[in-house]
């Protein structure tokens, strides 16, 4: 039996799986659905004037972010902006949300917030810290994707957002 050129290899490699386009789509998606989740939080705070609602200063924060992944998403697609590089600062921002999703998930289960049932987590949770890891291996660490911890970041990123879900669904049944 003998084995493929190398040529072959690589372009069959499963590290480029999805285009560049189809990526900034998807973050397109994800700044939509940002904008409608905070962008609603925000609104329903300065209309309650309640103290206990949502960290303001944390959703004027994500909003622009998440308008940036929006305009210039689509500004990839109707000009001739480089797909690569506006793909690298999706992936900076949505790194830096997935960190501070993970870290702000990990501090309210071990300081027991979640017995007050603020949270309703969900599986998207996990997808929302998993998915900026596999835009990290596709950018900037795909030249090292042939080193098994960076071509299973995304994985390992996504179980420990898992571990923490589960801690942090024991902590609210705990609680009950």
């Amino acid at each position: 039996m003998t084995m493929p050129p190398l040529e072959k290899l690589e372009k069959t490699s499963h590290a480029e799986a999805h285009s560049p386009a189809k990526l900034i789509s998807f973050n397109v998606v994800i700044g939509v659905l940002v904008i409608v989740a905070h962008g609603g939080a925000l609104i329903v705070a300065r209309l309650n004037h309640d103290s206990r609602g949502p960290d303001i200063r944390a959703l004027t924060f994500t909003l622009p972010l998440a308008l940036y992944l929006i305009v210039s998403g689509l500004l990839t697609r109707f000009t001739r902006f480089s797909v690569k590089k506006i793909l690298k600062q999706h992936t900076l921002i949505l790194l830096l949300g997935s960190l501070s999703i993970l870290f702000a998930t990990t501090r309210d289960a071990i300081s027991n917030l979640a017995e007050h049932n603020r949270y309703t987590l969900n599986g998207f949770f996990v997808f929302l810290v998993a998915y900026p890891f596999y835009l990290l291996r596709q950018t900037y660490l795909l030249k090292y994707h042939h080193y098994w911890m960076v071509d299973k970041i995304h994985i390992i990123a996504g179980s420990v957002a898992g571990a923490v879900y589960c801690f942090m669904i024991y902590k609210m049944f705990q609680a009950a």
